[in-house]
This record gives C-alpha cells, structure tokens and sequence, in this order.
C-alpha cells in the first residue's frame, strides 16, 4: 500500500477523495480492463467503489469507504469480493484507521453493492449494512450483512437471514413435513450512549426445518472476543449456516 496522503481529507469532494484512497491501496486501474485489479483465494477481481462519505464527528472528519470487486470469471458459485476502509485524521495527518480483509461473499462473482452507513453503537461507531440475494434449484435466501470496526480492524459482524424459502425442492408431500420458508426483521436496540455495538433483534416468522416458528424477537449481542454478534440460546435456525 502506498503512503496515506497527509492532506486527503481536506480534498474538494468525496469522489476524488476516495479515487486517490483507492489509488493508495490498490494502485491505478489496469488499461485494458479499466478497474483495479486484486486477488483474492483464485480469483481476479475488478474493484470500484461501492459507497463513500465522509462523517463529520467529535473527533474530526471521517471517511467510510466500501469497494466491491466483480470475478473476472465467474460462476454461480463464485463470491464477489467485499473491502471496507475508514480514513480519520490524526494530529492534522490522514490515516487508515481501520479495514477489513478481503470478504468473499455474493455469488455469480458479485458482490452485494447496496451498501449503507448505519450507527451500530455509541460514540459514533458507524458500520455498514447491505443486502445480499442468492436463489438456484427451487432455493432462494436474502440475508442482511453487517460490517463495523472494532479493535482496529473492519469485522464482518453478522448475517441474518430476512427471508429463506427452499420448498421449490419438494416434489412430494413427504419432504413438506422437513420444508423451510420463512421471513425475518432485524433491526439494532440502542440502549446507552456508551454501549459499543448496540444488540441485534431480530424477529422470525414462518416455518423452519417443518416446524412453526413463533414470531419471537431474539436479542443478538456482540461478542468482544469474536468480533461478532452470536445467537442466543434457543436461536431457532440453528443449522442454517
């Protein structure tokens, strides 16, 4: 990686602002391809930006930036690729504050590109939430992905399944009894201003592995060791992933 230019933050806007980050990170884009070029495991993937805008906080001017990459061969089994960044100023320097490894994740080699600022916590801990959609064979699930800081680096959080349906792979009554189709609202809880992340709820209707799930808000909380949110005791999804 290059060396952080030490004015970055004070450029004119948040697009040239996050050209020059990414020009850092990943270098100039390929000529014949017109994208950055990374790899990731054995795939080749073409980044561009996802999301970028730059936060005013307590502590001064911050950037939170997402690019996705998009397989250059893909299948439907190949994840796109995922790397978030947030750039602060320090003593009246720009840094890389935090990012994240490289995430796989996606399918078709896309990687989910709606991706939102969202407060997870207090003190200003923003994070980013996208959805993601993979559907083959009478399977379809939507999930909501989770990204944060935390300990220095950019985690990924959570997945939650919103909506999950596999019955397209039942041709008989015998295998409706074993069935899944259900769908799902998480949304945080703030509860104090001091609290890190704040918890996950997380409410789930319909029916999962042939059994009725109530429509009961779960509570997921962070896990400071795992860097992640965990699922609570009697989560009912339990093998879904």
């Amino acid at each position: 990686m290059g060396v952080m230019p030490p004015n970055l933050l004070e450029l004119p806007d948040v697009g040239t602002l996050t050209t020059v980050l990414l020009d850092q990170v990943y270098g100039t884009s390929d000529k014949t391809l017109g994208c950055r070029l990374v790899s990731a495991g054995t795939d080749l993937y073409c980044m561009e930006i996802a999301h970028s805008v730059i936060k005013k906080t307590a502590d001064g001017k911050r950037l939170y930036t997402v690019a996705t990459g998009r397989a250059i061969n893909s299948a439907h089994v190949t994840p796109g690729l995922v790397e978030a960044f947030i750039v602060d100023d320090k003593g009246g320097h720009a840094r890389l504050a935090a990012k994240s490894p490289r995430l796989q994740m996606g399918s078709w080699g896309e990687a989910p590109d709606n991706w939102k600022l969202k407060l997870l916590g207090g003190k200003g801990n923003w994070g980013w939430t996208a959805h993601e959609h993979y559907q083959q064979n009478g399977f379809s699930i939507d999930e909501t992905i989770f990204l944060g800081q935390h300990d220095g680096s950019i985690h990924k959080l959570a997945q939650v399944p919103t909506d999950y349906d596999d019955t397209g792979n039942c041709e008989d009554r015998k295998c409706e009894q074993s069935m899944s189709a259900f769908k799902s609202s998480v949304r945080t809880e703030p509860v104090s201003s001091n609290a890190g992340f704040y918890p996950l709820l997380v409410t789930v209707n319909g029916r999962y592995k042939g059994k009725q799930v109530n429509s009961t808000a779960w509570k997921l909380v962070f896990d400071e060791r795992k860097h992640q949110y965990v699922y609570p005791q009697g989560w009912p999804l339990v093998g879904l992933y």
